[in-house]
């Protein structure tokens, strides 16, 4: 009887082990695979970070070029460049550009400007959208102003 006495202990203490054992193997699993798609998705998120963080960069080097070209224009052209910083999604860029009263035609003087500025945006940007902004003196009406205007954007 003494001996039944040392071995239900151990054999208490065993089951105990192994139970327990088997109980985290079963929650690791578990967790493994509840984890798995998580894992997947942290991935993917990761993968998205790592190419957008380029494509800023990329779009930061462009930023950085167009502001070279607008140095050279300046330096070329006496300083009648000037740009914003960041305007909304674009860059927003001020040339000076006149007009004869009453005509659409660009003065001789403005088109060197007018076309290196061209010239830059086709080589780098081919894709990019240009707004042309511009007014009007008040002489004549309201709709011959607004045409005048159009015919000096385009």
């Amino acid at each position: 009887m003494r001996q039944n006495r040392v071995w239900v202990p151990m054999v208490v203490v065993a089951l105990a082990f192994l139970s327990t054992g088997c109980m985290q193997l079963v929650r690791q699993w578990e967790l493994d695979r509840v984890m798995e798609p998580v894992n997947g998705q942290l991935s993917d998120h990761e993968a998205r970070i790592t190419a957008n963080t380029a494509a800023v960069e990329a779009l930061q080097g462009d930023i950085e070029e167009l502001r070279s070209q607008l140095d050279r224009l300046r330096q070329e052209f006496g300083g009648h460049v000037s740009d914003d910083d960041m305007h909304g999604a674009g860059l927003a860029v001020a040339l000076p550009v006149h007009f004869d009263f009453n005509s659409s035609d660009v003065r001789a003087v403005d088109r060197p400007i007018l076309d290196a500025f061209a010239a830059a945006i086709q080589g780098s940007y081919p894709q990019a959208r240009v707004t042309v902004e511009g007014s009007a003196d008040s002489a004549g009406s309201e709709a011959y102003n607004m045409r005048l205007s159009q015919e000096r954007a385009e």
